[in-house]
């Protein structure tokens, strides 16, 4: 999404994480998406890769030049990936009698983002910045919650429903956005 956004041309490799092609295990560190292959080096992690084409690329800057507001977005960033991140992993992997209390937990984090989105358009201000772009992953993988743990964004969360609504509409997004029914078999298992 960063390279679409910056306008940058690319190829996008869709990677079947139950059944992951030996040249990816090849190349992967940790044999995890997204990975970066520029040259020789291989980037992996979404926030490292992110930034790193933000500096590479400085049109349309994702990370605010502001050294407060920079730092603002970082913890952002790191609370998504540290925090929400292995909570959504933990309720697609638990068993029935667990999901309940995951699911209360998740609900706990999208509360917090709604609130974020209280006087805001975006989760770091009035711009599209890259704490939208490390999010959205996770968002486009909702239709696997919704399919395998019946658990979907609550209507009730209308900021952050129109927030999610309008990154769908961003070209970025749209030029990098996988099919549902790709993501629901590829995490079939």
């Amino acid at each position: 999404m960063v390279l679409a956004h910056k306008g940058v041309p690319f190829e996008l490799i869709e990677i079947d994480l139950g059944n992951k092609p030996d040249w990816f295990l090849e190349i992967s560190l940790y044999g995890k998406v997204p990975d970066l292959k520029v040259g020789d080096a291989v980037l992996c992690e979404l926030a490292i890769i992110s930034e790193y084409l933000d500096e590479v690329y400085p049109e349309n800057r994702l990370l605010s030049e502001d050294p407060l507001e920079r730092a603002s977005q970082r913890s952002l960033i790191k609370y998504v990936s540290n925090k929400f991140v292995p909570l959504f992993c933990k309720l697609l992997l638990a068993q029935e009698e667990a999901q309940e209390g995951y699911k209360e937990k998740l609900l706990a984090h999208f509360d917090y983002f709604e609130s974020l989105l209280r006087d805001r358009t975006w989760l770091s201000g009035d711009e599209f910045k890259l704490t939208a772009l490390s999010f959205l992953p996770w968002f486009e993988l909702l239709v696997v919650l919704k399919r395998y743990r019946d658990f979907a964004l609550h209507a009730s969360l209308a900021r952050l429903n129109r927030w999610w609504q309008a990154c769908r509409e961003r070209p970025e997004v749209e030029a990098t956005k996988s099919e549902p029914d790709f993501l629901v078999k590829s995490y079939a298992r």
